[in-house]
């Protein structure tokens, strides 16, 4: 199960994150019972259930080569880590400063990609994680001024290596937690980074896209809604999945086997395409700057 993980780490094409949400709520007043209502398990054919957990580096890979340009302000700031208390918190946060991490390093901003580095080694050994930065690891960090070229390799090293760790020292439950995070900031840069809405664009269509990738990161946190922890970031997570369940599918129907879309492409026996409105698009955007805020800014639950 967890090998099926690992493989699956990448995001329909695009993103993020490994990551979710806190709320100023008590985890003892949720009501276990409602938080899976609406929330669906991918299963193969063989009744293996596979869980996709998108990884940062390859939304802000997609974002960089486009029309977006780089933002610090979307970043949470690095002197925050030092303030969160509890394990939720970091956990959480730890995704946070991963995708602030792969952002950064996507537009190779060197010296802020270093030191959300050396936020996540500090953050990694307070909750009990060191371990995932080897000696190798420390060695290539060290060596990134010489070699800029590794920035995102290493950024991606680093990600793998907290999956792997994390895997093996069956700690599915921080997994989970890092992996909400992470996709929460991953969306939230990139929805803060599109000016004017345009139903056409690749950056529109990419955060529609989301809606796949963020039910199998719901199926993921599903397997462990009996942790309080894990039940209060499910429930947080209700208004950002009623906006992707309100996406419509457009089926693109060919004619004679296959038509002419776009230049030089042709769609073969016909395609399905997510749908996002302006409306959905800022009420999204929206409901995502709730959740990572209340992460953000939980010092001190």
């Amino acid at each position: 199960m967890r090998r099926n993980l690992q493989k699956l780490l990448f995001l329909l094409g695009i993103a993020v994150f490994i990551w979710g949400c806190g709320t100023s709520e008590s985890p003892d007043t949720q009501d276990d019972s409602t938080l899976a209502e609406g929330f669906d398990i991918v299963e193969s054919a063989d009744n293996d259930i596979f869980y996709q957990v998108p990884a940062p580096e390859d939304l802000f890979q997609f974002v960089s080569h486009g029309q977006l340009a780089f933002s610090d302000a979307t970043l949470n700031p690095i002197e925050n880590s030092a303030k969160y208390i509890d394990s939720k918190s970091k956990e959480l946060n730890f995704g946070i400063y991963s995708a602030d991490l792969a952002y950064t390093a996507s537009f190779n901003k060197y010296q802020l990609a270093v030191k959300y580095i050396e936020s996540l080694q500090k953050l990694s050994d307070e909750i009990g994680i060191s371990a995932a930065f080897d000696d190798a690891l420390l060695k290539r960090v060290e060596n990134i001024f010489n070699n800029p070229d590794t920035l995102l390799d290493v950024t991606n090293t680093t990600y793998s290596n907290f999956v792997r760790y994390l895997e093996r020292a069956d700690r599915e439950k921080t997994l989970a937690l890092i992996s909400v995070g992470g996709w929460i900031e991953s969306l939230y840069i990139v929805t803060h980074l599109v000016e004017d809405f345009e139903e056409s664009s690749v950056t529109v269509q990419l955060i529609a896209d989301q809606k796949l990738a963020f039910e199998n990161l719901i199926s993921y946190l599903k397997k462990y809604e009996a942790d309080k922890q894990i039940a209060s970031v499910l429930s947080s997570l209700q208004a950002v999945n009623g906006v992707f369940q309100s996406l419509k599918i457009e089926k693109l129907q060919t004619k004679e086997g296959n038509r002419s879309f776009g230049k030089n492409k042709f769609i073969v026996g016909g395609v399905e395409k997510i749908v996002m409105t302006k409306e959905q698009f800022e009420q999204l955007k929206t409901e995502l700057a709730k959740i990572r805020n209340s992460i953000t800014a939980n010092f001190n639950s």
